[in-house]
């Protein structure tokens, strides 16, 4: 059976931060808003993605199969109406992409069954919730592929 459940409480475990004065929460696929307000930022959604969440393939003849999934970890930092500006902002991001790619050093296996092959991180501003109505945010999008053998 799958631990992706698991691999997605780890994950929101984590805590990556730009500011030691600055506190982050996580919110899973289970506490998605379908608002975001200032007031609830900083905040780390984790998400499905768009296109294939997974692939899999079977080890061999035998019933292993091993899964990649792939997980958004994005970071709204402040909206942009706020008005903090894009040279405090980009200081923001540069080091909390630092900060999460320690968070992945330190915790490479979510699971016992799981771990952490690759991660792409981009910077910029997001639309919450995802459309072009949405409002814009500074942030930090991270697509991690983990990879799950049961």
């Amino acid at each position: 059976m799958s631990a992706i459940k698991s691999i997605y409480d780890a994950i929101a475990a984590w805590t990556p931060t730009y500011d030691s004065d600055v506190s982050i929460s996580a919110k899973d696929v289970h506490q998605i808003p379908a608002v975001l307000h200032s007031a609830e930022t900083p905040v780390r959604l984790l998400l499905v993605p768009e296109g294939p969440e997974a692939f899999c393939e079977f080890v061999g003849l035998s019933k292993r199969v091993t899964i990649e999934w792939r997980i958004i970890d994005r970071l709204f930092i402040k909206p942009v109406a706020q008005g903090e500006g894009i040279e405090k902002a980009t200081e923001w991001l540069v080091d909390y992409m630092d900060s999460y790619i320690e968070a992945i050093q330190a915790d490479r296996s979510p699971t016992s069954q799981s771990h952490i092959v690759g991660a792409e991180i981009t910077a910029g501003v997001f639309n919450w919730p995802p459309s072009p109505g949405g409002v814009p945010f500074f942030g930090i999008n991270v697509v991690l592929t983990v990879q799950e053998i049961i």
